[in-house]
Order: structure tokens, then C-alpha cells, then sequence
């Protein structure tokens, strides 16, 4: 039981507990008859039915309000992102079948002003996201990146980017090319990525390169909301399959 829930039900508690007292005192004072006693007692009983149906009500109402957030507990999803520097193409990395490149028009453009050389050989940046939980399928995926681009006299600009996923499934990897024709260079300072499970609960995921965290939140991002905090730590990886 949440404690918004036992709030709740301790307000029901202190109701049904002063509530005839005061319908008491009411009663007597407007009905000062000889037989007051009946009247007191008819409106005792209409008030109390009241106040007893009013409280199953909400009784009900908690009890579904509980059921509901056990349910997007049980299909929570928890989506992940991954750098990884790459081929153009992603030539040689061992990808899932189901892998998606999102081709921006800063990519396009990007790939177009390259000789075959240049591709053969180049590197870029991706993004690489996926999720991971008891749902299946997540939905509204927005990836936020905020950022500072650095200018050629070495002056920082802060930037966002933006880029809506309308479905991302288990098991699938979207990997998101980091082009930017403005800059020299930049720097990322986090990622946000908000999302809907199954179940409609809205999660948002932080992920912060300042305080080398990643945390999730429910509804909006304060103490209260958040999910889960975990550190972010850097991993080198080796690829034996691909260094045959």
C-alpha cells in the first residue's frame, strides 16, 4: 500500500469517526421534539448509510488505484543507451536482426559529401538504444540530447536535439547517428528520453555524463518519482568475433 493510499485512508477513518458526532449535535439542536430520539435516530441512520456507501466507494476506488500501479510495476520496461563509435555503416559489428539505423537528414547529407574512401575508412558516433523489462513493447519514445557544441574559437553554445521513436519492441536496437555540421566538436551534458509502457505509465530517463548517473522517474522528475539511481560507468569492450 502506497502512502498516498494509507493519507487516504486515514482521512476516511478520521471521517466516519467525527462525522456522527456532528450530525449528532446538529440534530439536536434542530430538532428539539419530545420524540427527538426517533428523529435522531431516522437521520442517524440516513447519514450513516451515506457516509458507509461513500466509504466503500472509496475503498474501491484505492484498491483499483493499488491494483493499477502493481500492474505498471510488473510491466515496467527500462530503456538503455549505449555510445559506441563505428563504422559509417556499422560495417563489421555483429548487429541483431532486427537493428534500425535512424537516417537523419544531417546523416544523409553527411554520407553523401563522402568519397568511398572516406567511408571505408571513416568513424562516427551513434547512440544505441534499447529497453529491457517485462513489457514487450514501449511507445512515444523521445530521446532528447542537450548539449554544448563548441565553435571553432573554442566557444560553447548550448543545443538540443530531438529525435521521436513512435515504437521501440524488446529485443529491437535503434542506433541514433550524432551528426552535427555546425561545430567542431561538442559535448554532451545528458540525455533525456521520455516513454509510455504497456500498461500507460510515463517514465522518463535521465541520463547525466555531469553527475555520472542514470535514474529513472515516473510522471516528472523530483524525489518523490524517482525509480531507480544507478552509476555511469565507463566499459571497454573487445569483440572476439569480429577479430578473427
Amino acid at each position: 500500500m502506497t502512502k498516498k493510499t494509507k493519507k487516504i485512508l486515514f482521512g476516511i477513518c478520521l471521517g466516519i469517526i467525527l462525522i456522527p458526532f456532528t450530525v449528532n449535535i446538529l440534530l439536536i439542536g434542530r430538532f428539539p421534539f419530545t420524540n427527538g430520539d426517533d428523529w435522531q435516530g431516522f437521520f442517524g441512520d440516513f447519514f450513516g448509510a451515506i457516509i458507509g456507501g461513500l466509504t466503500a466507494f472509496l475503498l474501491l476506488q484505492l484498491q483499483r488505484d493499488d491494483n493499477n500501479e502493481n500492474d505498471a510495476k510488473i510491466n515496467r520496461s527500462f530503456v538503455y543507451i549505449e555510445n559506441y563509435k563505428g563504422h559509417y555503416r556499422l560495417k563489421g559489428v555483429d548487429l541483431l536482426s532486427n537493428t534500425k539505423v535512424i537516417e537523419t537528414e544531417e546523416y544523409i547529407n553527411f554520407i553523401k559529401g563522402k568519397t568511398t574512401k572516406e567511408l571505408e575508412q571513416g568513424s562516427l558516433t551513434f547512440y544505441k538504444i534499447g529497453h529491457r523489462g517485462y513489457g514487450e513493447t514501449i511507445f512515444n519514445c523521445k530521446v532528447t540530447f542537450k548539449f554544448f557544441g563548441i565553435d571553432k574559437d573554442n566557444n560553447k553554445h548550448p543545443k538540443q536535439t530531438l529525435y521521436r521513436l513512435p515504437m521501440l519492441s524488446k529485443g529491437e536496437e535503434i542506433y541514433l547517428p550524432f551528426i552535427d555540421n555546425n561545430f567542431n566538436n561538442f559535448e554532451i551534458q545528458e540525455i533525456d528520453i521520455t516513454y509510455k509502457t504497456m500498461v500507460n505509465e510515463h517514465i522518463i530517463f535521465n541520463h547525466n555524463l555531469e553527475t555520472l548517473t542514470e535514474t529513472y522517474y515516473t510522471t516528472e522528475v523530483s524525489n518523490q518519482n524517482k525509480i531507480m539511481v544507478s552509476p555511469i560507468k565507463k566499459i571497454n569492450w573487445f569483440f572476439p568475433m569480429q577479430s578473427r
